[in-house]
């Protein structure tokens, strides 16, 4: 489910929205219900894509409460990206993006581990 500041929540599928990280690279694909603030944005105005090195990315773990707290920043070639991932002990997940280019937008569901063959 995604939320934005401007438009009240939405269901989306979720196998449309994909977040991976592999060995410190981020490749995201999510559809985007907000405002874009640039014509930078061409050809994924309905969508936040990016593919690219992670930078600070920093991990907190509160075993008392089983939750994980996540961010990380990354820079692609049309924006850069802050990222924010909070994961409660049953595995919901909420990952909030806030864009140099686009409204802040956040979406919620269950995070599962990639199958890597």
């Amino acid at each position: 489910m995604a939320h934005s500041a401007e438009f009240p929540s939405v269901d989306i599928n979720p196998t449309q929205n994909t977040v991976e990280m592999i060995n410190g690279v981020a490749n995201a694909s999510l559809s985007f219900f907000g405002r874009s603030t640039s014509s930078n944005t061409r050809g994924n105005a309905g969508s936040i894509e990016f593919y690219g090195v992670v930078e600070n990315y920093k991990v907190e773990i509160n075993e008392r409460k089983k939750t994980i707290k996540a961010s990380f920043q990354i820079r692609d070639k049309q924006d850069f990206f802050t990222c924010s991932l909070n994961v409660d002990s049953k595995g919901y997940t909420y990952f909030n993006v806030a864009s140099q280019f686009k409204s802040y937008i956040s979406y919620s569901g269950q995070i599962f581990r990639l199958k890597i063959d």
